[in-house]
């Protein structure tokens, strides 16, 4: 991966497109979206009927 970013900054310096300040070639932090949960019901128990039906 490094080499690839030195051969990108080599060939824009070469086509005369060189970033100075070389934001172009930071790399790119991926942002994880979790998806938001739902509350877990716990003051209301579950008999074994109503878990099974949850569950299928």
């Amino acid at each position: 991966m490094d080499q690839d970013k030195a051969f990108e900054v080599q060939r824009d310096i070469e086509y005369g497109e060189f970033d100075p300040p070389m934001k172009r070639y930071k790399p790119e932090l991926a942002i994880a979206q979790v998806p938001e949960s739902k509350p877990i019901e716990e003051d209301v128990p579950l008999d074994l009927p109503d878990l099974w039906a949850k569950y299928i």
